[in-house]
């Protein structure tokens, strides 16, 4: 049990160190922008994306149908 904690806790702890890497941020907002402008560009396409993601996901999490 304990290894398994030691285990969580390195995964959150590199996880932290990833997202305040100033690197990452500036990667993260490029891709938010990025987004932003296709969604402006494309809205008919972002709704479409949207939805077979959704449906997607709801297909993965459903349990025992």
């Amino acid at each position: 049990m304990n290894s398994m904690i030691e285990t969580v806790e390195g995964f959150i702890r590199r996880a932290q160190e990833t997202w305040e890497d100033e690197a990452c941020q500036e990667r993260v907002e490029e891709l938010k922008d990025r987004a932003k402008t296709f969604i402006r560009e494309h809205p008919a396409g972002a709704v479409g994306i949207a939805v077979v993601a959704g449906y997607i996901l709801g297909k993965l999490t459903q349990k025992g149908k």
